[in-house]
């Protein structure tokens, strides 16, 4: 009952008082005006006197419909989301007379979105405002610039489609609004004032994003990244890999809009990089979502590899170069280590790394050393001999890497036990 009577009161006010002939009140509205095909438009409204005379104090009350037109019909209900602006939070007074300031769905309109403040300085022992108590009054509200009306405005359509238009707009003749003219001590006077939209928010719907392409974290979603960026290959000095998995966050294409080459990676070492003999498309329609890329030798050993991505993605979205970031994983590289029997991955040899490989056999290949790279496994760890186990005979070339066994099979040409890796670029 009392929020009844507090909007008829105030809807009173804003179409009944007298006009302030030459005060102007004028909303607009702003924010993005292109979406993506499955995106959101922000936006704010604001409201500024454009006009004023001296007895003017400020706003007392607005209420605004809004709508959306376009190519199809928006159910606002469920399409749009909006907040008081944190200017006005204090206008809409706790019990003051005041409308819904997110306003009602009605059809595919917003209707009586606004507010107002309580400029009755009432006892709230008397009647007949009882049981209304003396609501905030603060003014000079949208005299010195605009205020925020609406904030973290967003707008979410359905099924939309590339190059369509749509206005999200105040509804022709919805908007009212009331001004503080006078304050005898207990009252304060308020009239309607003159109204104008000012402006109107057109976005056109474009399929493409803003966001620029990465390569995806072997653990992240659709990922075949392999192996994952800080791997530090443990494996025997000759058994080194010379080709890799690359996944990207989406297609990609060349920088001259041509399939991805080999031209398109460069490969960097903190010893002697190998080149690229090939890459392969792996996954992709338009473009190239995950590729193999083939080295015309193996990793350099007790070295850091790089393998960098100059690419974009079917928007024009160039890959963020953010150059060496040490054991940050970048967005447009990966950095592979070549270190024999580094089990624990802390880019140094030691017994401690038998160890390490006894704890990831003991646990049932689960438990594996927490400098591994996020997507690391067991078979990437353990697999020391690369025959697709992890077993005895990897403990025994381990425990011969370590030492140093120089005669006999396997092959290794001296001790690792003390040996490291420069820092990762």
């Amino acid at each position: 009952m009392k929020a009844s009577v507090a909007k008829t009161l105030v809807l009173s006010l804003a179409l009944t008082g007298a006009v302030v002939a030459q005060d102007t009140f004028e909303v607009t509205i702003s924010g993005d005006e292109s979406v993506a095909v499955d995106g959101t438009v922000s936006f704010e409204i604001s409201g500024e006197f454009t006009s004023t005379t001296p007895e003017n104090m400020g706003l007392a009350f607005f209420s605004i419909d809004l709508e959306v037109v376009g190519p199809q019909g928006v159910e606002l209900s469920t399409a749009l989301t909006m907040e008081t602006g944190t200017d006005v939070q204090s206008f809409f007074a706790p019990l003051g007379y005041s409308i819904d300031d997110t306003g009602t769905a009605v059809g595919n309109d917003l209707v009586q979105a606004g507010g107002g403040q309580n400029t009755i300085n009432n006892d709230p022992a008397a009647e007949p405002f009882e049981p209304f108590p003396s609501g905030a009054v603060v003014e000079d509200i949208g005299l010195s610039g605009p205020v925020v009306l609406f904030d973290n405005g967003m707008l979410t359509i359905p099924g939309l489609v590339d190059g369509q238009e749509y206005t999200l707009q105040v509804k022709a003749g919805s908007l009212h609004a009331n001004a503080i003219t006078g304050f005898d001590g207990n009252f304060y006077s308020v009239d309607a004032v003159n109204v104008s939209i000012g402006s109107s928010l057109t976005f056109t719907v474009d399929e493409c994003d803003q966001v620029a392409p990465r390569i995806l974290a072997a653990d992240e979603p659709d990922s075949i990244t392999v192996p994952c960026s800080g791997y530090i290959d443990p494996r025997g000095e000759n058994l080194t890999a010379s080709e890799l998995v690359i996944t990207f966050s989406e297609e990609v294409v060349s920088l001259n809009d041509t399939p991805v080459a080999a031209a398109d990676f460069v490969v960097t070492s903190t010893g002697s990089a190998p080149g690229i003999s090939a890459v392969d498309i792996l996954d992709g329609t338009s473009g190239a979502k995950s590729v193999r890329i083939t080295l015309d030798a193996p990793l350099p050993i007790q070295q850091w590899t790089t393998i960098k991505a100059n690419v974009k993605d079917l928007c024009d979205n160039v890959i963020t170069d953010a150059g060496d970031l040490g054991n940050v994983d970048e967005e447009d590289r990966i950095d592979i280590g070549f270190l024999p029997g580094d089990i624990d991955q802390n880019g140094q040899t030691s017994p401690l790394d038998v160890f390490a490989f006894r704890v990831i056999i003991n646990s049932g290949l689960t438990d594996l050393p927490a400098n591994a790279c996020s997507a690391a496994t067991a078979l990437d760890l353990g697999d020391i001999r690369r025959d697709g186990d992890v077993g005895p005979l990897d403990l025994f070339y381990l425990r011969r890497l370590i030492n140093g066994q120089t005669v006999g099979a396997p092959l290794v040409t001296q001790s690792w036990a003390t040996e490291s890796l420069p820092p990762r670029p």
